[in-house]
């Protein structure tokens, strides 16, 4: 818990201040809840309507995760043919043209699940090889997807 900076914490992340709740001491929600309260005054909060028979709707295990930062060396060995058609594929998936080159330039960390379906894309493609990201690090994934 020590280790979270609430910097990385979004405005837009639900944290957590439910300490009865069974599982809050695994909560990442919980950990970066007690970090913001700290802080601030005002967070979008999870209420306890989202514990359902003692399990959370929002749970998110308080562990590390590898992030990626940009895509800049994705897609370097990617036919000049085959760059179009994924780029707009990586588009829709990321929602709009402008948070495809966020991601693209490194401003917002790709997720482990999103990672995996880079590759994928990658391997519909016939590329074989993981994608190569700009950088990557350890650390809390204050995002859901």
């Amino acid at each position: 818990m020590e280790n979270i900076d609430l910097s990385k914490i979004s405005r837009t992340w639900a944290v957590c201040s439910q300490e009865s709740c069974p599982k809050h001491e695994e909560c990442l929600r919980y950990a970066a809840g007690i970090v913001v309260s700290a802080k601030k005054n005002t967070h979008l909060s999870v209420l306890p309507s989202a514990r359902k028979d003692g399990e959370c709707t929002y749970f998110v295990e308080q562990k590390p995760v590898s992030l990626a930062w940009g895509m800049r060396c994705t897609f370097v060995h990617v036919k000049p043919w085959h760059y179009s058609e994924m780029r707009r594929e990586l588009e829709k998936f990321f929602g709009s043209h402008t948070n495809y080159y966020r991601y693209y330039n490194g401003l917002y960390a790709i997720s482990p699940q999103r990672q995996k379906w880079i590759n994928d894309l990658l391997k519909r493609y016939g590329y074989n090889k993981p994608a190569k990201f700009d950088k990557t690090s350890i650390d809390y994934a204050f995002f859901t997807k």
